[in-house]
Parts: structure tokens; C-alpha cells; sequence
């Protein structure tokens, strides 16, 4: 996500975009290898941030504002009231992506205290306003686009661990661009005007409205 890694703050937050600064970018979210510890809406991680991991994809997101223009199937009046709702979906113009809706409001951030990991706690309640975000993961088709465009530069591994290739193999042109770092998926989200998403953008999105636990 975009979040330099920090602590958790014991105060309740309005749009949180974490540390300003710092060493680590924050993983969220675990991938098909891990257990279930790690597949918890509230996992944090501490990532290099130049790690280009065989397990990691990305998401972008956006704010309702930045995408007013980018729904060609919604009526002009939708769009000038904001009129979504859980489940709204549009399709970004220049990767293609299916984007979800979620609505602005607070949410409860983080694990309550003796449970899950100590970086996950105090428990706070965030507010954020309405967003996109990514349906799922950017694929390698999609972020083939940027690197032809000159923008993105390619994976640094062609070669997961379980095929013998990958990245070119249109068998797999759907499934999600891996070896990457922070700043490769950073230029892409930047590429198709969105961003990486909050830390706690991740978080509400993946927690569902009953604050889910996977």
C-alpha cells in the first residue's frame, strides 16, 4: 500500500495517510501460499520497499472525485450526486480495470488487544470518505500495457516459483503481475491516474461492513 510502515495510532482518524516518512512500505493482505494467519483483513507487514516478491500483487484505488469522468455507463445525475452505493462497480478507461465502490463512513481499524499481532493494535475508529478501489490485483496483461507505453518497467523475474514461465505466457495474461517492487507499482497506479491505496483504504475494503476477520 502507500503507507510508509509506523505504529498504529491510539486516537481515532480522519482519512489516515500514515507515516510521512520512514524506511518500510506496509504489505496488506496475504496471497494463496499462506496460512491463515496471514490472510487476516488486519495483517501488517514490514516490506522493503525495492523487495520484488513472487507472492505480491497490487491494487490501486481512487477517490470519487478523480473518477467523475470515467463512468461511461452511469446517468449524468448519478454521477453529480455521488449516487453509488455497496456494489457499484465502473470500469477505469485506461487499463480496463473493474473498480468497486466503497461508501465513506468510519470503520473500526485493527485487531482488539491479545489477538492477532502487537503492530495491529490499539483498535481505532477511522473515517474515510468514499473510494474505488482495485476488483483485483493488477494483471500481467494489464501492466504489459504500461511497459509498453514506456512508463513501467518489466518484472524483474519472468519465472515464479511453480511455472516454468509466466509473465509473457498468455495463459496467464489474467492472473496478477508479480516481482515487482513499491515504486513499479506505484508508477503504474500513477500511469492509469489512480494511486496505491491507503493502508487503511486496504483495511475497510477487505473488512467488508460486518468488519470481517478474512
Amino acid at each position: 500500500v502507500n503507507d510508509y510502515y509506523g505504529d498504529y495510532s491510539s486516537v481515532n482518524q480522519s482519512d489516515p495517510t500514515g507515516a510521512t516518512k520512514g524506511v518500510f512500505r506496509v504489505l496488506r493482505g496475504g496471497s494463496w501460499g499462506d496460512d491463515a494467519s496471514y490472510i487476516r483483513s488486519t495483517i501488517r507487514i514490514e516490506g522493503d520497499p525495492m523487495f520484488k516478491g513472487g507472492f505480491d500483487g497490487f491494487r490501486c484505488a481512487s477517490s470519487v472525485e478523480d473518477n467523475q469522468t470515467a463512468i461511461p455507463d452511469i446517468d449524468e445525475a448519478s454521477k453529480s450526486e455521488n449516487n453509488y452505493t455497496i456494489g457499484s462497480t465502473l470500469i477505469a478507461p485506461i487499463d480496463s480495470m473493474t473498480m468497486m465502490y466503497v461508501p465513506e463512513g468510519e470503520f473500526i481499524m485493527g485487531s482488539p488487544d491479545g489477538i492477532g499481532e502487537k503492530n495491529e493494535n490499539p483498535q481505532h475508529t477511522v473515517y474515510l470518505d468514499a473510494y474505488w478501489i482495485d476488483q483485483t490485483e493488477v494483471t500481467n496483461e494489464m501492466y504489459r500495457h504500461c511497459v509498453s507505453e514506456g512508463t513501467c518497467t518489466v518484472p524483474m523475474n519472468s519465472t515464479p516459483y511453480t511455472r516454468s514461465s509466466y509473465y509473457e505466457n498468455p495463459l496467464y495474461a489474467n492472473y496478477p503481475v508479480i516481482f515487482v517492487d513499491w515504486n513499479q507499482a506505484n508508477s503504474y497506479c500513477e500511469w492509469v491516474d489512480r494511486s496505491l491505496p491507503s493502508e487503511a483504504q486496504w483495511e475497510k475494503a477487505a473488512r467488508g461492513v460486518n468488519g470481517q476477520t478474512y
